[in-house]
């Protein structure tokens, strides 16, 4: 009996399209080299800094008050569930080096041994479009602010609160340990990057600037990278002082700053956000009607607009979301009162308001509708109208 031969078709990857292509192109135009493999090997940080690394350590002035954490522990499931603990303070470990010959890519952020090809930060993979990087040079020592977030992906809390008072501190622990450094910089418009960027200038106007496209990457004698460990994803930034950072770029690169007169009452909707939603916010928006509140919806605003709404607010109510981010522009002996859904409640702004010297309130709703969308219905919905009381009535004398 004779068999038909079997033919086997070979359809490359599209990794091992891109490694092909990166090999024809070194031969043809060395100049030119798409972007690291996203199976680049990450580098030993420890090992392959040239000098370092050092290590610096934020802390908290004060913890949470024990009447918080009594109820935290109770109520913030999400939160015992990610972190294991929820701690009554914040820690922030900075750790920073020097390293010699190294790559800095344009669209992503990334550093790269040049002797190893070995990530020095790990690429972003939301964030890694593939394309053809034009290689530049670049003297002396540099620091990058690079933070490798497209437009689309960043999260406003996550950036104002996290990557922009980290990159400051580093940068000025970097100044302070090597001196004259050359800052790479987004060429963008995006305003939380500008608000970044612009912030960096004004502390530091004497430092020397390279704006780096996305469509290029610079091969740098030396770079200071840093990198970051933090006590909980839910306590940033960790001190007072890492908070004036983001609030003072936005206030100056926005050219908004607090006005004579902070009397407005603002009730956050999140009526534009995809999950979680509060689906029965009208009706409780006009539980707290009476009381001078305003609806506001953050995601709808230009940014100075919303620094401008909050900067002027003694109180705000809300739906946690990311427009409540929003509170560290308030006053100091503000007031805020918060609405969670059973499944997702924990105490990232409760820790911006302790650390900006605001009451804070907060109700857990028992019914989940679907997913991550919840009601606040009987007994919660009544919770919430007092605490909202409350808080107008300290207030008010002010």
């Amino acid at each position: 009996m004779r068999y038909a031969p079997r033919w086997r078709v070979f359809i490359p990857t599209s990794r091992q399209l891109r490694f092909a292509a990166t090999q024809r192109l070194e031969r043809v135009a060395p100049g030119l080299c798409p972007i690291i493999s996203l199976s680049t090997r990450d580098a030993d940080f420890d090992a392959m800094a040239a000098h370092g690394p050092f290590t610096i350590v934020e802390a908290a002035e004060t913890p949470f008050p024990p009447k918080w954490m009594a109820r935290f522990d109770l109520d913030f499931a999400s939160e015992l569930q990610r972190d294991g603990l929820v701690p009554a303070a914040s820690e922030l470990e900075l750790q920073f080096a020097l390293f010699e010959d190294a790559w800095v890519f344009g669209h992503t952020g990334q550093v790269v041994d040049a002797r190893t090809n070995r990530s020095i930060r790990p690429v972003n993979r939301g964030s890694a479009v593939p394309g053809i990087l034009s290689a530049r040079q670049l003297d002396g020592i540099a620091f990058s602010l690079l933070t490798g977030v497209p437009g689309k992906r960043r999260n406003y809390y996550h950036f104002l609160m996290e990557k922009l008072p980290e990159h400051l501190a580093a940068l000025q622990a970097a100044v302070t340990a090597f001196g004259r450094l050359t800052l790479l910089l987004p060429a963008t418009d995006h305003p939380l990057e500008a608000a970044l960027v612009s912030e960096a200038r004004r502390r530091f106007p004497d430092l020397p600037v390279r704006r780096v496209r996305t469509s290029e990457k610079l091969r740098c004698e030396a770079v200071v990278f840093h990198r970051v460990e933090r006590s909980s994803i839910f306590r940033t930034p960790a001190s007072r002082r890492l908070l004036s950072m983001p609030v003072d770029a936005m206030r100056h690169s926005l050219q908004v700053f607090p006005p004579t007169e902070r009397t407005r009452r603002l009730f956050v909707s999140r009526a534009d956000a995809r999950k979680p939603r509060l689906l029965n916010e009208d009706e409780v928006f006009a539980r707290i009607e009476r009381f001078g509140f305003e609806r506001v919806t953050p995601g709808r605003l230009p940014l100075a607009e919303q620094v401008a709404l909050f900067s002027g607010a003694q109180a705000v109510a809300g739906p946690h979301g990311a427009g409540m981010t929003n509170l560290v522009f308030m006053p100091e002996g503000g007031a805020v009162i918060e609405i969670f859904g059973r499944s997702l409640a924990h105490g990232a702004y409760a820790w911006l308001s302790h650390l900006g010297g605001c009451a804070y309130g907060y109700v857990v709703s028992d019914e989940t509708v679907e997913r991550l969308d919840y009601r606040l219905t009987g007994a919660a919905l009544d919770v919430f109208e007092r605490e909202v009381e409350a808080a107008v009535e300290r207030i008010s004398p002010r």
